[in-house]
């Protein structure tokens, strides 16, 4: 979550360094004087039950990163004007907290108990934060399931050093018992061979034979146009008596087609359905 921070905005920011919160009050000062954007986010506690630690972390922005850890650096040497404002003038109350790294007390605990834990200083708290400056930041949630999470040192799989690898089976394999069918012909060739597959279409039927009064009918019936079409074509001149012959061995020919028509179907058939 983002908390506060020293009034400028950047595209992208990158984490710092984590800081108590008034050691973070001065870096968000100096940045801001420096034209560097930054602000602090309250880390959260890992497991629901566990306090929260009063440290913030401290986000700059993502371009201006070295100028950042320059500046981190020059508030920690001792004469730096800033690191002698925050010399102790007050009272030990007026000295930021710093969560000290927990170590193994070789005096008993009874001591422990009279007397209280004496709060570090402003250089020892300084010295802390770059002590830690370089150490990787860990987030307080993970990026992706720790299932997923691979060890250091990953074991390829058996094989030659070269990389190669040999798929298949065997080399050496034990005594066949059985024995391998002779080859036959193709199947393909086989059905190829089959004559019965193979449509052979019947011979067409014979063309049905004319009667001679069919044939005149069909004369007179191409012959009378034609005469007329050709007489015009050739700038004769045609008689009434001659046109008038030609239309009538027209109408006799189609007349007398369709009559001689075949009526297949019997006439007291009193069925009048489609005949095939």
């Amino acid at each position: 979550m983002r908390g506060r921070g020293n009034g400028l905005d950047a595209e992208s920011f990158k984490p710092l360094t984590d800081l108590d919160p008034e050691a973070a009050d001065v870096m968000l000062d100096a940045l801001r004087d420096a034209g560097v954007a930054a602000y602090v986010s309250t880390l959260e506690p890992r497991e629901p039950d566990e306090e929260p630690e009063q440290i913030e972390r401290l986000w700059v922005d993502a371009a201006a990163t070295s100028r950042a850890r320059a500046i981190l650096r020059s508030l920690t040497e001792p004469s730096s004007p800033r690191a002698r404002a925050k010399e102790p003038t007050a009272g030990p109350a007026d000295i930021p907290s710093v969560e000290p790294p927990r170590a193994q007390s070789a005096e008993p605990a009874s001591n422990d108990a009279e007397a209280p834990a004496e709060r570090p200083g402003d250089d020892e708290v300084w010295a802390q934060i770059v002590a830690s400056f370089d150490n990787e930041v860990a987030d307080p949630v993970p990026r992706w399931p720790v299932a997923e999470d691979l060890g250091g040192e990953r074991s390829g799989p058996e094989g030659p050093a070269d990389g190669s690898f040999k798929v298949g089976l065997p080399a050496a394999a034990g005594p066949r018992d059985y024995s391998l069918a002779p080859p036959g012909p193709p199947v393909i060739n086989e059905l190829d061979e089959d004559p019965d597959e193979h449509f052979v279409p019947p011979p067409p039927p014979p063309l049905p034979k004319t009667d001679a009064a069919t044939k005149i009918a069909w004369i007179a019936l191409v012959g009378g146009p034609l005469y007329l079409l050709v007489s015009v074509l050739l700038g004769r001149a045609v008689g009434p008596w001659t046109s008038f012959a030609a239309f009538a061995a027209f109408t006799g020919g189609f007349v007398a087609l369709v009559a001689r028509m075949r009526r297949d179907r019997d006439e007291d058939d009193p069925d009048d359905g489609a005949v095939v």
